[in-house]
């Protein structure tokens, strides 16, 4: 049995590694400016494979690949959605993130709160743009104690 029947024998039973690097890059050019298949095409070469079956653990690292970017995708958005329950605070400015709503018009997310100077006590209503309190500006403390932002944080 050669070194190509070992790879395919080892792809079968799940246990490939990555591309390395140089692998990538061998790949990508020979590839060269391909635009990723359509689905029907996709569909097209898995009926050819079903004839096939060596070309069978390929297709599964294929939809395996894409499982994955799908995965990631959902992760990110995740990560980047609006957050209630939180405290920023931009200067001496404190705002208590309380729900996400859309703009009226945009309908783009915005994060409906409270906001207040630190030295002050009374809590007045403000509506975010997601994005604006995302940016650098707003520092997400949280875990700080409200009435002292710049103290140790909790336990």
């Amino acid at each position: 049995m050669g070194a190509h029947d070992n790879a395919l024998t080892s792809l079968v039973n799940g246990g490939y590694s990555p591309l390395a690097p140089e692998q990538r890059a061998k790949l990508a050019a020979q590839l060269g400016s391909a635009l990723p298949a359509h689905n029907s095409l996709l569909l097209s070469v898995g009926e050819s494979i079903r004839e096939r079956r060596g070309m069978a653990p390929v297709l599964r690292r294929l939809l395996d690949a894409e499982a994955e970017v799908d995965r990631l995708r959902d992760e990110v958005a995740e990560v980047k959605a609006p957050r209630t329950g939180r405290c920023y605070l931009n200067g001496d400015v404190l705002f208590l993130s309380e729900a996400v709503i859309p703009h009226p018009i945009t309908k783009e997310p915005h994060v409906a709160g409270w906001t207040r100077k630190t030295d002050e006590r009374e809590w007045r209503p403000k509506a975010l743009a997601h994005e604006e309190l995302e940016g650098n500006a707003w520092q997400d403390i949280t875990v700080k104690d409200l009435d002292d932002p710049e103290g140790e944080t909790r336990a």
